[in-house]
């Protein structure tokens, strides 16, 4: 069994992650239930650029854009719904108005 399909017999709301193109999904780090180190999602959106997604439950979720291996330029937090939306609305890398600067997260949570 997937982490992806794991994460939605625990939580079956999440059951339209299936459908998102370009994303890789794996495990959390660490020892614990899926819960405790969350479903971590992850998709390149363009070259040298990545967006990272932490899933905890329905309600808890974290997303990151940063360049990969580089630090976080955007952030949210949220419900998945609200943070999957948010992911859509920000503009991509050479696009007017994309994040561009570094920010602090002012958490443990890394990009993988």
């Amino acid at each position: 069994m997937t982490p992806l399909e794991l994460a939605i017999m625990l939580w079956p709301e999440l059951t339209d992650l299936r459908h998102l193109d370009g994303w890789a999904w794996q495990r959390g780090e660490g020892v614990g239930d899926l819960a405790e180190v969350g479903l971590c999602g992850y998709r390149q959106v363009a070259p040298s650029w990545m967006d990272v997604l932490w899933i905890f439950a329905p309600d808890d979720a974290h997303a990151v854009r940063s360049m990969i291996d580089g630090p976080a330029t955007w952030m949210q937090e949220g419900t998945v719904v609200e943070v999957l939306t948010a992911i859509a609305l920000v503009p991509r890398p050479g696009q007017p108005g994309a994040p561009l600067v570094a920010i602090d997260l002012g958490s443990p949570v890394a990009p993988i």
